[in-house]
């Protein structure tokens, strides 16, 4: 028998000890929600001979940066990896007979006619109440033993319209636990964000209960409404690109193109812990026409010249705040639909309000990185009044 030492999180234990069949996960950002739940169903994985637990994103592309790294870090510090296979392509772990399936709602005819004990929704507000409802039909295998099957869902309560609020903890239908939690569940985390968190309270009362307090917010004052989500931006047209330089705080590129005045926009990198030799060896990757232009931060003149000597048409971006959000609610925005960070960003970037709730002309400096990339490109390039800047390069 291997013995494993654990270091349960406090929401570990209380979603541990919760018998309800709905496990309604709600807290702040950094909250240790995701990790409580990623240590929860490798237990229950370690410690039965047979389950099969499934871990839902809204969009496979954040699988791997948030449900494999969760599940591949809390194996980690279990010293568990070799007891348990992983397969790549086809995103499982598996023992014997146990099953821990990484999936999302593309993948949503894969599942249909399966059955699980355990259904995890990530993120679950980018879910539809239609979509949990089929989910939970799924939740019907043969329960292991001395615990329910149970779905289980996390998130920040970014909006209480949400369906989990007004459908199932308002309606009081469902038989279900709701845990709450926030940064100050989580002992692990760095300083710099706890005061990023703290530092809310002086920016925004709604921001300050989402993301601080793992409180109800109520979404008002949103910068964006020109946008909407398509299926895949087209090829062709102006194309350009706006880079936010980060390393605790994501790096975030944004792919930009412009046809018939309509703008459209992927997320190409939205990723932490990125040395300025990782972001060249991504951009080698995703951009092939050096002669392309990119607008970066203009804040990190170093980083950029860099970038600039690996052969790149980068330059420094026109930072105005007012000025290129003015500009750029003006546009028509088309977002490819797995840009997930880039959208969540657009729901809820806002206005501030000062302490007389007057409505301030200025953002809510939290959760904006994307945001940051898509504005410097887009009013950089387009709306400083300043020419295209091309390059050519002997190749």
């Amino acid at each position: 028998m291997t013995t494993i030492d654990i270091k349960p999180t406090n929401i570990f234990k209380k979603n541990y000890l919760s018998t309800s069949p709905i496990l309604v996960n709600r807290g702040g950002a950094g909250s240790s929600k995701s990790y409580s739940i990623a240590q929860l169903l490798t237990i229950l994985f370690l410690k039965n001979t047979q389950i099969k637990i499934l871990a839902l994103r809204k969009s496979s592309t954040y699988i791997k940066d948030s449900l494999l790294k969760d599940f591949k870090d809390v194996m980690d510090d279990f010293s568990a990896g070799q007891l348990i296979k992983y397969n790549k392509t086809e995103r499982y772990f598996s023992s014997g007979k146990k099953l821990i399936q990484l999936g999302s709602v593309d993948d949503a005819e894969k599942y249909k006619s399966t059955d699980w004990n355990y259904i995890w929704l990530e993120e679950a507000t980018e879910f539809t109440f239609e979509e949990f409802k089929t989910l939970k039909l799924r939740n019907r295998t043969k329960a292991v033993p001395d615990r329910p099957n149970q779905v289980i869902l996390t998130f920040n309560p970014t909006s209480s319209l949400s369906w989990i609020k007004t459908e199932i903890l308002d309606k009081n239908i469902y038989d279900y636990t709701e845990i709450i939690s926030s940064y100050k569940d989580n002992s692990y985390l760095p300083d710099f964000y706890v005061k990023d968190l703290q530092d809310l309270e002086k920016q925004d009362a709604n921001f300050y209960r989402i993301y601080t307090l793992g409180e109800w917010g109520i979404l008002e004052n949103v910068i964006y409404s020109n946008w909407q989500v398509i299926d895949a931006i087209p090829e062709g047209g102006d194309v350009f690109y706006g880079l936010d330089f980060g390393f605790n705080n994501p790096s975030a590129l944004v792919k930009i193109i412009v046809i018939d005045q309509v703008i459209y926009l992927q997320e190409l990198i939205f990723e932490s812990g990125l040395t300025n030799q990782d972001l060249i060896d991504k951009l080698n990757k995703l951009i092939l026409n050096k002669n392309q232009p990119i607008y970066a931060d203009s804040a990190e003149p170093q980083r950029i010249e860099e970038i600039s000597r690996a052969v790149f048409n980068i330059h420094p971006a026109n930072k105005s705040v007012k000025d290129g959000i003015d500009f750029v609610k003006r546009q028509k925005l088309m977002i490819e639909k797995d840009s997930v960070n880039l959208i969540k960003e657009l729901q809820t970037y806002s206005y501030r309000k000062d302490k007389n709730n007057n409505v301030l002309d200025e953002p809510i400096k939290f959760n904006d990185h994307a945001l940051d990339a898509m504005r410097y490109g887009i009013y950089t390039h387009l709306g400083s009044n300043s020419e295209p800047n091309y390059r050519e390069f002997d190749m």
